[in-house]
């Protein structure tokens, strides 16, 4: 019966010491893949991030250059030429692509311009952010909100015209 019962007690020991080895290694390889897997996903997700981050600067760098290429052109460093007829010249390009712009308009110097090209729309943007940076010589970007006019997220752009060396 000793012999039996040391058997029986060896064979449990060894059931007990597998049972346990066998945790230990599917404990460490559960913390291992669940690290690995987070790593992996972390990797693919800053990844995707980047690209989409790249997309943005590169469209938000196409606005700008588009913006500038408006701002050097004669007719909008101008002086003679009224805020109006400036602002009514730019209502039609946004007019071109409604889908990409809600307006675009000419500020002068002292903030005034005309929303939409309208006469009768007469506004002053002096104390804007966007306007105060422009005419510090730098381009602004604002960040994306919700217009209550027009229920869209929308973005202000803002790039400074310089006429004879001056904004």
């Amino acid at each position: 019966m000793t012999k039996f019962s040391l058997k029986l007690k060896l064979i449990s020991v060894i059931v007990l010491v597998t049972a346990g080895a066998i945790l230990t290694v599917g404990t460490t390889a559960i913390n291992t893949a669940e690290k690995e897997l987070n790593d992996a996903v972390f990797r693919t997700m800053k990844t995707m991030a980047d690209k989409v981050s790249d997309k943005i600067n590169d469209q938000n760098n196409e606005e700008f250059d588009f913006l500038h290429s408006i701002a050097a052109m004669p007719f909008y460093q101008d002086n003679s030429v009224s805020i109006i007829d400036k602002c009514v010249q730019l209502t039609q390009v946004s007019l071109s692509n409604t889908t990409k712009y809600e307006d675009i308009a000419f500020v002068a110097a002292d903030g005034t311009t005309y929303i939409k090209g309208n006469p009768n729309a007469k506004m002053n943007l002096s104390g804007r952010e966007y306007f105060q940076r422009s005419m510090r010589g730098e381009d602004f970007l604002s960040d994306p909100f919700n217009d209550e006019i027009s229920k869209k997220v929308v973005m202000f752009y803002s790039v400074p015209v310089y006429s004879n060396g001056r904004v």
